[in-house]
Formats: C-alpha cells, sequence, structure tokens
C-alpha cells in the first residue's frame, strides 16, 4: 500500500512539473478560445463526463488543464463538441 502511494506522489509531481515546464498543457479558458468556446462550456464538459483524460485533460494542484493537442486532435475528431 505504501508503494502505491508512493508511485502516485512521484506521478502526481511528474504531472505538475511538465505542466509548469511544458507549454503543451493551456487552461480551461485558452483551450476553449482555441476551438472557439467558452470556458464555462468546457467546465459543464467536465462536469458531464464529455470532457475526459482520454481527451487530455489532467488536473494540476486542483486546477484542470488541457493537453492541447491531444485535446484539438478528440475536437477535430468530433469526440468533443
Amino acid at each position: 500500500m505504501g508503494n502505491r502511494r508512493l508511485r502516485q506522489a512521484h506521478q502526481k509531481r511528474r504531472i505538475q512539473a511538465a505542466a509548469r515546464d511544458d507549454p503543451v498543457f493551456v487552461t480551461l479558458a485558452e483551450a476553449a478560445h482555441r476551438v472557439a468556446y467558452e470556458r464555462k462550456t468546457l467546465s459543464n464538459w467536465i462536469s458531464a463526463g464529455v470532457l475526459r483524460r482520454e481527451h487530455g485533460l489532467v488536473k494540476v494542484r486542483g486546477r484542470w488543464r488541457v493537453r492541447i493537442a491531444r485535446f484539438l486532435e478528440a475536437f477535430e475528431k468530433g469526440e468533443l463538441g
């Protein structure tokens, strides 16, 4: 059980570091702007379970971030919107 928590903590730190250092992560507002939607629409998609991790959604320090390349790919395929 302890090893699992350590792995989860390590993974969380890696994601947080990636979000700070890697420009592929953007805020909900920026992602919404790129596809001509409002930030609130993306928030509603998250609440409804439409926008999920496989679409590039990541929570970093309690705030939602989007892996923009994956998000745009899903949007173009029609998985979102």
